[in-house]
This record gives structure tokens, sequence and C-alpha cells, in this order.
């Protein structure tokens, strides 16, 4: 998509796409998980439209200093505007349900959004010297559902648009959430967690 400067990448090549892929890689599910693969495919194939010279990160790994600490994550979809001073972050997620936008607004969601429109405005790819949120006044946050479309084939999602200023005040949230990780971890008062999102923390 992004080589030939294409939109959209048209559903029955992404279906075709996928299978081959998993070919390739010799996996092998059950029929009905195939199934899901392929209509997931299909939908975020057809409901998803890009200006291919926008994007600036596809599974884009990414590390950002708070305070003492370097934070990683990995950003599914990321454009930048730099002429209206916004971007766009998208994480695609395969899970059958799908929150309500108040708890996007107020529960843990809404600060999964938020930590990755962070990554944008201020940390720098892997590999890289330089970041990608320089000029950026507003980030679109949004998750996307490819299992569900509406009527109109667009697929459904959960979006927060976040401000700079907005995104500087959780920034100092989360070096105190981060602070206080730190604390139970010295003190071993540190409850064993699963990592859903692919973020990591080290202390420098």
């Amino acid at each position: 998509l992004i080589e030939k400067g294409e939109p959209q990448i048209p559903g029955e090549v992404a279906k075709d796409r996928i299978m081959a892929l998993m070919a390739e890689e010799g996996i092998h599910l059950p029929e009905h998980e195939q199934d899901a693969l392929r209509l997931m495919a299909y939908n975020q194939a057809e409901g998803t439209i890009v200006d291919p010279g926008s994007i600036v990160g596809l599974e884009q790994m990414i590390h950002m200093q708070v305070g003492p600490y370097t934070v990683r994550g990995k950003l599914d979809l990321a454009e930048v505007y730099p002429e209206l001073g916004t971007a766009k972050v998208r994480d695609y997620k395969t899970s059958l349900s799908i929150p309500s936008q108040d708890d996007i607004e107020h529960a843990a969601k809404g600060y999964q959004l938020k930590f990755y429109a962070c990554l944008l405005l201020w940390g720098v790819p892997e590999g890289e010297s330089f970041g990608l949120g320089e000029g950026i006044n507003e980030v679109e946050a949004e998750l996307v559902f490819p299992r569900y479309t509406r009527d109109d084939g667009s697929l459904v999602g959960r979006t927060l648009f976040l401000a700079r200023h907005d995104l500087t005040d959780f920034m100092d949230t989360l070096r105190l959430h981060l602070d206080q990780l730190e604390e139970r971890w010295q003190t071993g008062d540190f409850p064993a967690q699963t990592d859903h999102h692919g973020v990591h923390v080290s202390h420098t």
C-alpha cells in the first residue's frame, strides 16, 4: 500500500494475503479460526483508507524517556499531518468484546490510548535519532475492532481526541505510576501481572 501509493487494499487481496502468509510460516489453525482471520483481514482492508504519504509507522517499536525511565511500546499504525498539526494512532484489537466509549474515556483502555499518543508525540522509533511528533498539537487515538463493521462498511472503533497539553498532564501521571512501580519493585511488593500490550519499562 505504501510502496504503491494506494489509499486502500482490496478486501479479497487481503484475505488471500493472510492465508498465503500462514502457509509461508507453516501456521495451522482450525477452520473456524481461519474464517475469523479472513473476515478480519477483509474488513480491515475494506474499512481502512489512508494517505500513504502520512504513514510514519507500521508495527513500529518506539522508545520514550519518562524521567529516569525508558518506556517502550509498539504502534500498530501511526499517521502524521504536519500541515494540520494533527496525528492519528490506531491500535487493532481482535477481541470479541468492544468496550463502551465511557470505558475508553475513563478506564484502562483510555490509559492505553493516551500512552500510545504520548509515544507518538515524544517517543523515538528504534534505530532512529529523531521523533515523530514535532509540530503535532492533537492526536486522534483509536482502538479498532476489525471483526465488526458498521452499515457503511467502516470499522467499529473507539476514539479519543487528545490535545498536547492534556497529554503533558498524562505524562506527569505516567511518571508517578512508574515511580510507584519502582518502589514496589524495590520493596518486593510487586504482584505479578500479565503484559497484554507489548509495553516494556526499564530504569536508566
